[in-house]
């Protein structure tokens, strides 16, 4: 290829683009900030389908919320007690911050301050 064939492509693309008219600018920026928008949530991970959905947005920041083994879950009389980070917490089974869960996995929702005292939001159950 020769330096010319270069040239001529890159003076192709600049009258493209300065052909694009003012509308056009618009739409390409508005799909672009629609792109931007669905990569920042996927950034939640597997669970932005809790950050997703309104009425459970509450429950997580982008670290908060993780599928956990059914194994640190025990249903007793008093409702769900989830055994995490050396600690046990305790959810009413008619809490509103129990929630079912889209892929039959237990999902544990917390965080821990800047002092290390665990916040607790929510628990997602298989339905």
């Amino acid at each position: 290829m020769k330096f010319e064939d270069f040239d001529s492509d890159a003076r192709m693309f600049d009258e493209l683009l300065n052909s694009i008219d003012r509308w056009g600018r618009i739409l390409l920026l508005v799909i672009a900030l629609t792109l931007a928008g669905v990569v920042a949530s996927f950034a939640h991970g597997n669970a932005f389908w809790i950050e997703a959905n309104p009425s459970t947005a509450y429950c997580c920041g982008p670290d908060d919320c993780r599928p956990i083994p059914d194994e640190a879950v025990t249903m007793t009389s008093e409702g769900y007690h989830v055994a995490w980070d050396g600690q046990v917490y305790t959810f009413a089974y008619r809490s509103p911050d129990v929630h079912a869960s889209i892929d039959q996995q237990f999902w544990f929702c917390n965080y821990h301050t800047d002092l290390g005292e665990p916040l607790t939001f929510c628990l997602f159950v298989p339905a």
